[in-house]
């Protein structure tokens, strides 16, 4: 169970033994909607760096996860034909934008 401790001018954030990237991420994401769930923060932004090195199973889960909330989460996510028909379902049915090839944020290609 990941653990947060609070200092003044320091924080330390223990998750366990497991110190991978993607179950690191996977803890920070659900440190986050905690904190969302206990607070009167109105929406959180994850970015698709965080979802990269998570299982596509557990992305599935955080998902559902996000979808039950009732703030709002803004979520950029790339290729969610890995992820299984609820979470292609529940993405598709809640975007507000999409970019691709074709249609680039301001006309740019950031890569």
């Amino acid at each position: 169970m990941p653990k947060i401790r609070l200092d003044r001018k320091t924080y330390q954030f223990d998750h366990s033994s497991n110190t991978g990237t993607g179950k690191s991420y996977a803890d920070l994401i659900e440190f986050d909607l905690a904190i969302l769930k206990l607070t009167v923060l109105p929406f959180l932004i994850h970015d698709s760096i965080l979802f990269k090195n998570i299982e596509d199973v557990a992305v599935d889960k955080i998902i559902e996860q996000y979808s039950n909330f009732g703030n709002q989460i803004f979520i950029s996510i790339d290729g969610i034909g890995k992820y299984d028909s609820k979470s292609i379902k529940i993405l598709n049915e809640s975007k507000v934008l999409e970019l691709s090839k074709d249609r680039k944020l301001f006309n740019k290609d950031w890569s």
